[in-house]
């Protein structure tokens, strides 16, 4: 079995910064070669048989052959994976016919759950056994994706029947950041995500700390299933004094549960 392991935090928190230092590390040090997902994805896409000629253009760059019969053309993996999850897409559903919303931010989070969803098979079915895999934006991070701003505060009953649903990773790293924190850094980025787009000042404020209780509900439910959870902290931004013990934590196997590093 291949080992996944996602990130989830506050849009702001340094979730890219710190897998971008932990995938340069791995590299670095050569001890265990850790893919990102899109890289991941290629590597599972080569290995799906979709015919002989296709197989063959395979072999070149991905940008030759992504757009004909890459990541866009995973219908078959996304039905594969509704028919074993349904659970899951009944509530992500349910929660989206709550209320009224506009059709862009409907489209926005389900094009975010299926990508999700296809990519998840994509890496179950065609990874091999000791290959490893940091995901950004997996399902750990689909509960701020579908309940922020949707139930406000987001209900502790919602997180845990989506964390009772959705397929776990082998560890989770929740970069926790103070939501004020984070929405000083978003108003340094040119645009806000679509879903928060026009909110004032006060108004993304409540928005991120509905999320960070979301997450914080998530991250209990999720090591509850057992599944290793390592907290982050990242108050300054820099990740200096952070990512070297979550590498630590990595090359120990992630086997000692919730910890905070």
């Amino acid at each position: 079995m291949s080992t996944i392991v996602e990130f989830m935090g506050l849009p702001g928190s340094g979730k890219s910064a710190l897998a971008r230092l932990l995938l340069a590390e791995s590299k670095r040090s050569g001890s265990c070669a850790w893919l990102p997902s899109d890289a991941a994805l290629v590597r599972c896409l080569r290995r799906r048989n979709d015919g002989v000629l296709r197989n063959a253009l395979k072999k070149l760059p991905p940008p030759a052959w992504e757009s004909l019969f890459g990541s866009r053309h995973t219908l078959a993996e996304l039905t594969r994976f509704a028919g074993s999850h349904p659970a899951l897409f009944a509530f992500v559903f349910e929660v989206l016919n709550r209320r009224p919303m506009p059709l862009d931010w409907r489209t926005c989070i389900l094009h975010a759950f299926f990508k999700k969803a296809a990519e998840r098979l994509l890496m179950d079915e065609f990874l091999s056994s000791g290959e490893k895999v940091f995901v950004e934006e997996g399902f750990a991070m689909g509960v701020f994706t579908l309940l922020d701003g949707l139930s406000a505060p987001p209900g502790e009953e919602d997180v845990q029947r989506y964390c009772r649903h959705m397929p776990v990773p082998q560890a989770v790293i929740w970069v926790d950041v103070d939501p004020a924190q984070c929405a000083a850094r978003l108003k340094k980025r040119i645009e806000l995500p679509l879903l928060w787009a026009g909110c004032s000042a006060a108004a993304l404020l409540d928005r991120l700390s509905d999320g960070r209780r979301c997450l914080e509900i998530a991250a209990r439910e999720i090591g509850a299933r057992n599944i290793p959870v390592a907290r982050i902290s990242n108050p300054d931004g820099r990740l200096d004094g952070v990512w070297p013990s979550t590498w630590q934590w990595v090359l120990s196997g992630m086997a000692s549960g919730s910890v905070s590093l």
